[in-house]
């Protein structure tokens, strides 16, 4: 018996073994052969975009926009608030944006108010509808800096021609 479960052990190490070898053969392959590795290019059938329209400050009224611009025909397009972080909202909820054709794009705004004290705010809204790979939902958050951001950032224009400011990434918290 022991012997059995040291064989199988073995075998399941070769077979492990040969898998790795096959997988780095062809990671190695010979490049004027055209063997390159595949691109990926993930992205979520829903591209959500919110922005304020008015300054950010403690206390104060914020007019907020949200667009979602759908990669894939979408029905039944909702929006609604998940998280306000401390913000009350004075506007009406957007909720029912209706039926959205791939490449076309559905707004709408609301109003909230922010409270007097705090550093940060995020707004998180989470858009749903109903598409052809069935149900589509994804959360879009506002981060809300009363001060500005700490990184001015860099400006920059992508391969696409649109004009955006990036910043570093970094661990937000404790």
């Amino acid at each position: 018996m022991n012997f059995t479960c040291s064989r199988r052990r073995a075998t399941a190490w070769a077979l492990a073994a040969l898998v790795t070898a096959l997988g780095l053969g062809i990671a190695a392959a010979d490049p004027e052969r055209g063997a390159t590795a595949p691109a990926c290019d993930l992205r979520h059938p829903l591209d959500v975009r919110m922005r304020p329209l008015d300054p950010v400050v403690r206390g104060g009224s914020l007019r907020v926009h949200l667009e979602v611009r759908p990669d894939v025909g979408v029905e039944r397009l909702r929006v609604e608030p998940v998280s306000l972080d401390g913000a009350t909202l004075i506007s009406r909820a957007p909720s029912d944006l209706g039926k959205v054709e791939a490449g076309e794009s559905a707004t709408t705004s609301f109003t909230v108010q922010l409270p007097d004290a705090g550093q940060r705010f995020l707004l998180v809204w989470r858009v749903r509808g109903e598409g052809a790979m069935g149900l589509l939902s994804r959360d879009a958050t506002l981060n809300l800096l009363p001060d500005g951001p700490a990184d001015p950032g860099v400006k920059r224009t992508t391969s696409t021609g649109e004009r955006i400011v990036e910043y570093e990434a970094r661990r937000v918290g404790r």
